[in-house]
């Protein structure tokens, strides 16, 4: 039984109530009409009997349950189970199918099926009493106005509720449809209770059980028809013993109830309780609308028997429904949808490319590069740099000196630095007149604890200072064998052995006739044209120098830091071991160790006056700039710092006459002593390699290496190096341009979701007004929400991994003999991309749907 206890509407901003103090009490079943003008409050007063809105003051009760005091939730399962509304404009969904609209109901009920799996019987049986069999199939859009209201009726009638509202239902239709729906609905009034708000004085006064009229919100009269005092109805309880709730059906014919009991008692349940009431419903008398209607006790019989019953509950709209409704819903914005799929694709790849860029791993690439390829000798090189005087940032790579040195020590440890020597040439023609000579050959110096980087292929290793293997293409070049000799620098060179390489299977010969590739290149100098010898021949070669070309080292440039530092700043050095086989031209021998002498050509490039009178009449001192001072950071360490070898600084005592050999500067006996033990400790190796050839893996050598800051000359490692740096530059702009786009690609998105709700706002307030919940509604945007983002992912994936793939075999073109990925594909970094990504988009979705969740139905519908 429905009864009003004197409830009230008052919408915010109005003066006057939609309804005021209205009283009624409904009974069981009947068909009642509220009548009015437009603006009466008749369907207000509907939506607050039905639950699609709160009362303002007042009470509503149904089977003792306060609807006033329920929460949103509970009323959506008030609407569920016990409701159906018929709308004035049917209030059809126009995508779907009849069948689709009407599985909508059952769907929500735990005894319906999925909206995917519908009870095509239960359709059909619903179809049939709306005199609309074969429907199922049909659009909605085909139907005439009366064959969509009596779909509408359908739709209410199939949840089996206990009260069925009516709004208008006849409103747009021709009095013929207007008068068989009023039949139809009248002939449901028998079984349960019909409430319709109507203009049609002449249908309330044909079909009404019962007529309430309003005016400006107040109730203007309530009263009954004719044979409206009683109304009879059978009423059939089925209570389990595993739920003490009653499933109750009514019958207003006795033929009705003896065929279902007749249809539990062959049924195989069991554990049932049974209860037949027949009640007997009294109305408030005429003209006192008022009061409440009084019901009689029931005489009962009850009968205990092994039958059960199903119990009607409600439950959550299924995740297939909810993708069903957010296609259809999406469908309705399809150039917004696909816009944002674009920008949020676009924000998706900006952002892998700026993570992959910003989380760059170097010895990631460069490892997975030296496991596959397993080098057997790598070069380094120490990258270093300052700001000069004129504020310009100098930069250098070290490949030699004490600094460099240390670098790989830390990096490898000392026994795996091999010192070498490059551009050597290697001959076996002492007058360098024949053709049996070669270039350019990178000389290893081995110590005692080092071997070769390379097999032996025939005879011994070097032992003494006067032994030297080659690799087998240069001694195929020479034309030399075991025991053959080889002048180095005129040094003659036993060859004590062959080295082992795979210069046949690289066809080194044909690519260094055909081409000169990075790799050929590298390969060449490091691999093939190459020759090993022991570090004591060091020492011999130092006893034997009489001329060192030192950088840095021109003291008449002194004042000028930028010129002494350049390439400008290079003089030739020798020790003046006989004074009496030089030629003076002006000026005095040296008589201790900061005097020097310095040819003639040098005095005549440099304007060093050349005549006794300038030499007694001043005295022509200089400095060296200490080259190894912090202030340049380390960027001249692997040269001789000359202020150490002349810490007081120099005084030129004479000008030589010279030949062209011969060095520009001579100094004492004694500093030429110091110079070369300086030289021959930290600055006799052109560079330094790292003998890699016993190493499994090379991944902790790697780190330790770009611990120290140390790069490889290797082409790859180069282009690793390299590509590291541009994404460096690359990386703050990309950063700034993804979170732009970003934050551009969530604002589309909200309005996207947004404006989805907007569009499919009637959608949303039929499915709240047959009972979904606001958790089902949000369920459906949030899934057209994930579906914009399986979208975007999908796009913005194929688009970052041919991105990736296109900066792979850009970089691949350039050295396409070994390749290899120059960006890998970060699995860790894109997997909490997809999570963050997700979260903020579904963050995104909340905002419109928290505004949505806070409306009640019959809002969502006003506002459709």
């Amino acid at each position: 039984m429905l009864i009003v206890k004197g409830i009230t509407k008052q919408y915010a901003g109005s003066v006057v109530p939609a309804v005021d103090h209205f009283s009624f009490a409904f009974p069981d079943s009947g068909f009642f009409f509220i009548l009015g003008k437009s603006g009466s409050g008749k369907t207000t007063l509907l939506n607050m009997l039905g639950g699609l809105e709160h009362t303002s003051v007042g009470e509503i009760s149904f089977d003792n349950y306060n609807l006033s005091d329920m929460s949103p939730g509970e009323l959506d399962h008030y609407r569920n189970l016990n409701v159906g509304f018929i709308f004035q404009e049917n209030n059809l969904l126009p995508d779907l199918t009849v069948s689709q609209n009407l599985a909508i109901a059952l769907a929500l009920q735990e005894t319906g099926t999925k909206l995917t799996e519908m009870n095509t019987r239960q359709i059909s049986d619903v179809l049939r009493q709306v005199d609309l069999p074969g429907y199922e199939d049909r659009p909605i859009a085909e139907l005439s106005g009366g064959e969509k209201q009596r779909v509408a009726i359908a739709r209410a009638l199939i949840k089996d509720p206990s009260v069925i509202f009516a709004d208008e239902p006849t409103g747009d239709l021709d009095p013929a449809s207007g008068r068989a729906v009023f039949t139809l609905l009248k002939a449901l009034s028998r079984s349960r209770l019909v409430i319709a708000v109507t203009h049609d004085v002449d249908a309330a006064g044909t079909f009404a059980d019962g007529v309430i009229t309003l005016s400006e919100g107040k109730t203007v009269s309530a009263s009954a028809a004719k044979g409206c005092d009683r109304f009879a109805s059978y009423r059939l309880s089925v209570t389990t013993t595993a739920d003490s709730r009653p499933a109750v059906t009514e019958y207003s014919e006795p033929s009705g109830l003896l065929e279902a009991l007749s249809e539990l008692l062959y049924s195989k349940v069991s554990d049932v309780t049974i209860s037949i009431q027949a009640p007997v419903v009294k109305t408030a008398p005429p003209g006192d609308p008022g009061s409440a209607a009084a019901i009689s006790e029931p005489a009962s019989v009850t009968q205990t028997s092994g039958l059960s019953a199903p119990m009607k509950t409600t439950r959550r709209l299924s995740l297939s429904d909810s993708l069903f409704f957010a296609g259809k819903f999406a469908q309705r914005r399809l150039f917004h949808l696909i816009l944002t799929v674009l920008l949020l694709s676009l924000s998706f790849l900006l952002l892998t490319i700026t993570l992959f860029f910003s989380a760059y791993e170097e010895g990631l690439v460069l490892s997975a590069y030296f496991n596959r390829y397993r080098p057997s000798v790598l070069p380094p090189a120490l990258p270093v740099s300052y700001e000069n005087g004129l504020m310009d940032t100098v930069s250098h790579d070290l490949q030699s000196g004490p600094v460099f040195a240390a670098a790989i020590d830390r990096a490898a440890g000392s026994e795996k630095r091999i010192g070498l020597k490059k551009g050597v040439l290697l001959t076996t023609d002492p007058a360098l007149s024949g053709v049996r000579f070669f270039p350019d050959t990178t000389v290893y110096f081995l110590s005692a604890e080092n071997d070769p980087p390379f097999p032996l292929k025939e005879g011994s290793l070097p032992k003494t200072d006067s032994e030297i293997c080659l690799t087998d293409y240069l001694a195929k070049q020479l034309a030399v064998s075991p025991g053959d000799t080889v002048l180095y620098d005129r040094f003659p060179m036993t060859v004590a052995g062959i080295l082992a390489t795979d210069y046949l299977e690289y066809s080194l010969e044909d690519k260094l006739q055909s081409h000169s590739s990075m790799y050929t290149l590298y390969y060449f100098s490091y691999r093939y044209n190459v020759a090993v010898t022991t570090d004591a021949f060091r020492l011999r070669h130092l006893a034997a120098l009489e001329t060192l070309r030192l950088p840095y080292s021109n003291f008449l440039l002194s004042s000028y830091e930028t010129r002494y530092f350049s390439s400008a700043g290079t003089l030739s050095f020798g020790g003046l071991k006989d004074p009496s086989s030089v030629a003076l031209v002006a000026g005095k021998l040296p008589s201790g160790p900061s005097e020097i002498l310095v040819s003639r050509q040098f005095a005549q490039q440099n304007q060093i006056p050349i005549s006794e009178p300038a030499f007694s009449e001043r005295s022509l001192r200089y400095d060296f700039l200490n080259s190894h001072a912090d202030r340049y950071g380390s960027c001249y360490s692997d040269a001789v710092d000359l202020s150490a070898v002349f810490p007081g600084g120099i005084v030129i005592a004479g000008v030589y006459e010279s030949a062209s050999t011969d060095p520009d500067v001579l100094i004492s006996p004694g500093s030429w002593e110091v110079l070369l033990r300086l030289y021959g400790t930290d600055h006799y190796y052109d560079g330094y390699a790292v003998d890699c050839s016993s190493l499994s893996r090379y991944d902790s050598f790697v780190r330790s290496a770009l611990a120290q800051s140390l790069q490889f000359e290797e082409p790859a490692a180069r282009q690793i190096a390299s590509f590291r740096l541009i994404l460096r530059e690359v990386s703050p702009v990309l950063t700034v341009l993804a979170v732009l786009v970003s934050l551009l690609a969530a604002a589309l998105l909200v309005y996207y979701i947004s404006l989805s709700i907007k569009k499919n706002l009637r959608s949303v307030g039929i499915l709240r007004a047959l009972g979904a919940s606001s958790r089902d509604v949000s369920q459906i945007f949030l899934c057209i929400t994930l579906l914009v983002y399986a979208l975007s992912l999908l796009l913005g994936l194929l688009s970052a991994a041919g991105f990736v793939l296109f900066i792979n075999r850009l970089y691949q073109s350039r050295l396409t003999e070994n390749l290899y990925s120059i960006l890998p594909w970060n699995h860790r970094l894109f997997a909490l991309q997809l999570l963050a990504t997700l979260a903020l988009t579904i963050l995104a979705s909340v905002i419109p749907l928290r505004f949505l969740s806070r409306m009640s139905p019959a809002e969502i519908i006003r506002q459709s």
